[in-house]
């Protein structure tokens, strides 16, 4: 009888221990950071499409002109936790500007990143005040969770 009962309690921890995803390799979000100011007038909107494809719509909503690079950032929610996932792409380092009400549509493919079959994620861009600094300007624009489902 305790055999069966550690054989069933066995079997139950290895099933749950085999549900929860690694974060071996990943770095936790930088979000979290006290020095992150995240924006509420710039705003990021991710709509998920086909084939693995999200619409991001990100909107200049302040009074400011703002710059931005062309990387956007992923995250995945793992067990509660915010984790960055590393884009697979490089790109070049260039600088776009953003205007007040201006609003900028791109189109991303998951498949530039791994780890993204499915689950809860994140974007998030950053852009700075043209002509001053980055540490003095920086913000950080974070869109809304979206579900990938297998």
């Amino acid at each position: 009888m305790k055999k069966t009962g550690f054989l069933i309690a066995l079997f139950f921890f290895l099933s749950f221990a085999g549900c929860s995803e690694s974060t071996e390799g990943l770095n936790p979000s930088i979000l979290e950071e006290e020095n992150i100011v995240i924006s509420e007038a710039m705003t990021l909107t991710v709509t998920l499409k086909e084939d693995r494809k999200v619409e991001a719509v990100l909107s200049n909503e302040s009074e400011k002109e703002m710059e931005y690079g062309y990387s956007i950032y992923l995250e995945k929610k793992i067990n509660g936790s915010w984790y960055d996932i590393l884009e697979i792409a490089a790109y070049a380092d260039e600088s776009f500007t953003i205007l007040p009400g201006e609003v900028f549509t791109n189109i991303v493919d998951l498949n530039n990143w791994p780890k993204t079959e499915e689950g809860t994620f994140r974007m998030y861009k950053i852009l700075s005040e043209p002509g001053k600094s980055f540490n003095e300007s920086a913000v950080y624009s974070v869109s809304n969770e979206f579900e990938v489902k297998k």
